[in-house]
């Protein structure tokens, strides 16, 4: 095999540094609040622990949820200082365990850390704005224990240790129906490698767990807890509109294909042409192009609206496990034939990764300073104004620019929610109303008194007397 002339360590290594400072920094400025993070971080405040709600997902929402739960154990009352810990572990949790699996590698695999870094880049970075979606943590996951399989076997002790970690893949995530199967193949490998029986019948034994796994999530996905949200994702799915919708682009999703497309041609290249003078020049320029690309994307983000829309993000919750799903075959065909080592462990590929690690992480500290900007004109709202306000009338008195990115970034039914958890030192007394266009299920009615949050987390008392005061001068509803 050629070895590339930069230590693989220390590009790994920076892109994961790099990769701690744009998550910490996005968890510090409660990102992790944006969709469905708001509502569970208010459900655990409400229930004082877990809020497990998919069943499909109690290993992953359990690994989502415990620091905050930890975090109310040890005597924290104060909803802000609870954000931050519910934020930090949104945030880190995928790359903890993608950086795990750089650490389960032996010191001479190290270079096969390639493959869940390019899944961390091209795939979870993809869905990353929404880090309350499971499909992330569930594949990162699935890198661990595929890895812990394929190099760290060779023990009574560590093997015991794999089987521990396979257990909770049943309850893990629906993409399991897909992955499972290649955990599957990574144990029968794994069995034909040991001499020791005893060990070759419990890697036995884990594929046949793999395949009850596969059969658990099946069922959840026949019979899913709402059929609705099955529907949407498959609607969601089959229209792209985790790539492209309508004019919008997710840029990371975008950057991931192009830098997987990228390291196909100068793979194909370097096949047929070996160590040809133009098979260098057209990798060269290959790479240098899609450098471009990325340095662009993240100009364009600054400047243009359609470069940015974090729902799109939503959409594409489960494309890690669709780039791992193919990412993982390599890595087993490369076991099986060391040749193809030769193909992906290059020079060339880690100054890819270094590109979409630009790229991607950059498009995520400008989306970061989006949603700072976003939090900002929340707080104006609710610092500026008393009672119930209409979300039409927040979002006129912007300034266009604002007004679109408020738009993009409002999830439906959550505006009560983050209003709650916004007011200062739990003191509420100003609450911003849902979308008028909003139809079905919310949390609370924020112009109903019955229907108000009733804990000693939240003061709604001067609320109330300012709800009760507009309604008794027959001031309209802002919905």
């Amino acid at each position: 095999m050629r070895n590339p002339s930069i230590p693989f360590a220390k590009v790994a290594w920076i892109i994961l540094l790099a990769a701690l400072v744009v998550n910490l920094a996005a968890a510090v400025e409660l990102r992790g609040l944006y969709a469905d993070g708001v509502g569970y971080l208010f459900y655990m405040i409400e229930n004082g622990g877990f809020k497990l709600i998919e069943p499909s997902r109690l290993s992953v929402q359990i690994l989502q949820q415990w620091p905050t739960v930890m975090g109310m154990a040890s005597g924290i009352h104060d909803a802000a200082k609870l954000s931050v810990i519910h934020c930090v572990s949104l945030q880190l949790l995928p790359l903890a365990l993608v950086t795990t699996c750089y650490l389960v590698l032996p010191k001479d695999r190290k270079n096969w850390f390639f493959f869940p870094l390019l899944h961390y880049l091209a795939g979870s970075m993809g869905a990353a704005f929404p880090s309350i979606v499971e499909g992330p943590v569930a594949t990162a996951y699935f890198w661990l224990v595929f890895y812990s399989i394929l190099f760290r076997t060779e023990t009574g002790s560590s093997l015991a240790l794999v089987t521990l970690l396979a257990l909770p893949l049943a309850y893990s995530h629906e993409v399991m129906i897909f992955l499972a199967p290649i955990l599957a193949l990574a144990a029968v490998w794994r069995a034909s490698m040991v001499e020791s029986k005893w060990q070759r019948n419990i890697l036995w034994l884990l594929a046949l767990w793999f395949f009850v796994v596969v059969a658990i999530q099946i069922g959840f996905v026949l019979i899913p807890r709402d059929t609705g949200n099955r529907g949407y994702f498959i609607d969601d799915f089959i229209g792209l509109n985790w790539l492209i919708y309508y004019e919008d682009i997710n840029v990371p999703v975008a950057l991931g294909i192009l830098a997987i497309l990228s390291l196909l041609v100068i793979w194909l290249m370097q096949l047929i042409g070996r160590e040809s003078t133009w098979v260098k020049v057209c990798s060269l320029l290959v790479t240098v192009a899609f450098g471009l690309v990325c340095l662009l994307a993240i100009t364009e983000t600054l400047h243009s609206n359609r470069f940015f829309h974090p729902w799109m993000q939503f959409a594409a919750r489960n494309h890690p496990a669709s780039v791992s799903a193919l990412l993982a075959l390599l890595a087993l065909a490369s076991l099986r034939r060391p040749r193809l080592q030769n193909v992906w462990a290059t020079t060339t590929n880690e100054i890819i990764l270094l590109f979409l690690a630009v790229g991607v992480l950059g498009w995520h500290v400008v989306a970061t300073s989006f949603w700072t900007d976003y939090l900002a004109s929340y707080r104006d709202v609710l610092s500026g104004h008393q009672g119930l306000v209409s979300y039409e009338a927040v979002v006129l008195s912007l300034p266009q620019k604002q007004h679109d990115r408020f738009e993009k970034m409002t999830w439906g039914w959550t505006n009560p929610l983050l209003s709650l958890l916004l007011s200062p030192k739990g003191k509420v007394s100003t609450m911003i109303a849902n979308p008028s266009t909003l139809v079905g299920w919310q949390p609370f009615d924020p112009a109903d008194l019955d229907a108000l949050p009733k804990n000693d987390w939240f003061d709604t008392s001067q609320y109330q007397r300012l709800l009760k005061q507009a309604k008794s001068e027959g001031n309209v509803n802002p919905k």
